[in-house]
């Protein structure tokens, strides 16, 4: 174990025996005697923690008399390729303040390490975050039942027994390789090396997939006419005006706004992130809605955007006048722009479970439709109407050509 001790200004260097090793003596000390250069750039020894003599440049920072050591076994601290170590913790897990440096003391190496993990958790988006801890601790509870042992790096067996018992347990290649991500990016976060990359894993991930076969997208889009009969549907099951005027502003956006669902409403009852609309985000004027975006699945900085819809002239999906009417029952009240009369916010969940009712409701319930469909709805729709590739790129944020997959024939309805 080595550690850092500084005394007065002077840093000195420890190295006792590691556990399990004989010494071959009493502590061995070595003095490094700190130096520093001044104003006219000669090098000079000296106390760190003494006061400069005016004149000779600027004063030199203060080291308080503390003692910091490092035995190893940290989350940032396993080594590359070396020797296998205990199950490190999961990026992020750690307790480090997120305040500024400047204003503060001299803090610890736990303190450093702490942030540095919690800084690489952050790295990734919160939905992504909670799926790859469920991984990693879903893979550790595995090799526990298989009493395998918790060593990293994780031998490639290991991955392989692991990886098999997700096929066998009906998953897909494409949810396997995600499972596989998880793993890859928390060795990596911990500097361990990464065998979820290794040519035997990729193989049999090819393999799976050759054998299941490419899988066709068949959702189907949400059209114009689909859409009038869906506002009627959820006149028929919504309990009072209040519910039917939520849904029917919430999915005329979704379509001419060609959004994602995660784009408008909360993930779920405990969706604390506010990435979805707020109220401040929805102007309404007396032709047109102006919408700020937050964030979106490109957009995981923040950056945000704006969307301006125009009125529709049939008027029962007209989003104009739906998100009016609505704005007029929901109130002033911050928060989620799309929320119940209680104050909680509509959920990804109550959002599609209500409307695959209406869909059932109005005898459209043997179609393969999900919330995605009023997005790939309202790029047919444009591509229908003859939009050029980059009107409709703009119309759906998109940054490529993937757009042209979701051009699909409108359902006869």
């Amino acid at each position: 174990m080595f550690k850092f001790v500084s005394r007065c200004g002077r840093i000195h260097l420890l190295k006792t025996a590691q556990k399990g090793q004989s010494p071959e003596g009493p502590e061995m000390e070595q003095e490094l005697e700190a130096t520093a250069v001044g104003a006219d750039g000669r090098r000079r020894k000296g106390e760190l923690s003494g006061t400069p003599d005016p004149g000779e440049g600027p004063s030199y920072a203060q080291v308080s008399r503390e003692e910091i050591s490092y035995s190893g076994g940290g989350a940032m601290d396993a080594p590359g390729d070396g020797g296998r170590v205990a199950d490190p913790p999961f990026p992020g897990t750690g307790t480090g303040s997120q305040g500024s440096a400047r204003g503060a003391s001299v803090r610890g190496m736990a303190d450093w390490r702490d942030e540095a993990t919690r800084a690489i958790g952050m790295a990734l988006a919160p939905r992504t975050y909670k799926k790859y801890k469920a991984t990693w601790f879903e893979f550790s509870e595995f090799r526990k039942g298989r009493q395998l042992g918790q060593a990293w790096p994780a031998p490639v067996e290991h991955m392989q027994q692991f990886i098999v018992d997700l096929h066998w347990r009906g998953l897909t290649p494409g949810t396997i390789k995600g499972k596989l991500a998880a793993m890859s990016f928390y060795a990596r976060a911990n500097g361990i090396r990464d065998t979820s990359n290794d040519f035997r894993i990729k193989k049999m991930i090819e393999g799976w997939s050759r054998e299941r076969g490419k899988r066709t997208d068949d959702r189907t889009p949400i059209s114009p006419a689909l859409l009038s009969r869906l506002c009627d549907g959820w006149g028929r099951i919504c309990t009072d005006r209040y519910e039917e005027s939520l849904f029917r502003a919430a999915a005329l956006l979704a379509f001419f706004g060609a959004m994602r669902i995660s784009e408008l409403v909360a993930l779920g009852k405990k969706d604390v992130s506010r990435k979805a609309l707020q109220l401040d985000d929805v102007t309404v004027w007396d032709d047109q809605v102006k919408v700020r975006l937050r964030s979106s699945k490109t957009d995981q900085y923040g950056f945000g955007c704006m969307v301006i819809l125009g009125q529709c002239s049939l008027v029962s999906i007209c989003p104009v006048r739906a998100i009016r009417e609505f704005g007029i029952l929901r109130g002033t009240e911050k928060g989620y722009f799309f929320q119940h009369k209680d104050g909680k916010p509509l959920t990804k969940y109550q959002f599609w479970s209500l409307t695959d009712r209406a869909l059932k409701n109005i005898g459209i319930g043997n179609m393969r439709f999900g919330t995605h469909s009023f997005r790939i709805g309202a790029a047919s729709t444009a591509a229908l109407l003859g939009y050029d590739a980059g009107k409709i790129k703009r119309l759906g944020r998109w940054s490529s050509g993937c757009f042209r997959k979701y051009i699909r024939q409108l359902p006869n309805v």
